[in-house]
């Protein structure tokens, strides 16, 4: 399973909200410890196995590429697809880079894996269930904290709904205020910006246009009835008695 599965790290985008640290650094070279971020979570795939990461570049590419040259991992394959940038009005979104990057994405099932994640998730367990539902694409999620246990209820980066049925019915990223409060009382998941796809979803990303996974694709694919796309829920006890550094 483990060499026909590619990890795509999508890290494109200018981290907008951590700046002016993402200003000359890109977010997922920020250092946690004295080492990039990204480096503790390649360290993670390759200690499962995983060794054909493609990185999808954007903004600052060049000192990704650079950085990974000067510190090799050794084991791990890294390859690139660099999409040209000149501003972030022009970023083609996460699912843009990732179509922009399909010439490259050789495996059947691929992992798209957001720069600034970091987790010790099993992905082998998450690609087994993947294949298991024959989905096209499976989205990582977790339980949303409950309204009391956090300072301001109507916080919600994310909001998924399920039906009875476990199906996804609802998709929102990052919703106005409106909306939030329209969900406050219903059991809600948080997108973790871990998918696993197959080279099925491609037909359903655009070319040359900004696209998002959580903002476009898979809410229109649920308008569309294709709610299918399967939860696998983790992360809840995921960093109890586990250390990264």
């Amino acid at each position: 399973m483990k060499k026909d599965v590619q990890i795509v790290i999508v890290a494109a985008g200018v981290g907008s909200r951590m700046r002016p640290l993402t200003e000359t650094t890109p977010k997922c070279l920020i250092p946690i410890k004295g080492k990039p971020l990204i480096q503790y979570q390649l360290e993670e795939f390759k200690k499962q196995g995983f060794t054909h990461i493609l990185f999808c570049l954007g903004f600052l590419a060049n000192k990704v590429v650079d950085y990974f040259k000067k510190e090799r991992i050794p084991d791990l394959l890294l390859t690139y697809s660099l999409e040209p940038y000149t501003s972030p009005e022009r970023l083609s979104g996460t699912a843009g880079a990732v179509k922009y990057a399909q010439s490259k994405i050789k495996s059947k099932e691929f992992i798209v894996y957001y720069g600034d994640n970091l987790t010790n998730l099993n992905f082998h367990d998450l690609i087994s269930f993947h294949r298991k539902k024959n989905a096209f694409a499976t989205i990582v999620m977790r339980p949303q904290k409950k309204n009391g246990d956090i300072k301001d209820p109507t916080f919600m980066d994310s909001a998924i709904i399920l039906d009875d049925n476990q199906r996804v019915n609802l998709f929102l990223e990052k919703p106005d205020s409106k909306t939030k409060k329209r969900y406050l009382t219903q059991k809600r998941y948080e997108n973790n910006g871990i998918y696993v796809c197959d080279q099925r979803i491609f037909a359903y990303l655009p070319e040359g246009k900004f696209v998002d996974f959580a903002k476009d694709v898979f809410p229109r694919l649920i308008k569309r009835g294709m709610g299918r796309m399967e939860k696998y829920i983790a992360f809840q006890e995921e960093f109890k008695n586990k250390e990264f550094f």
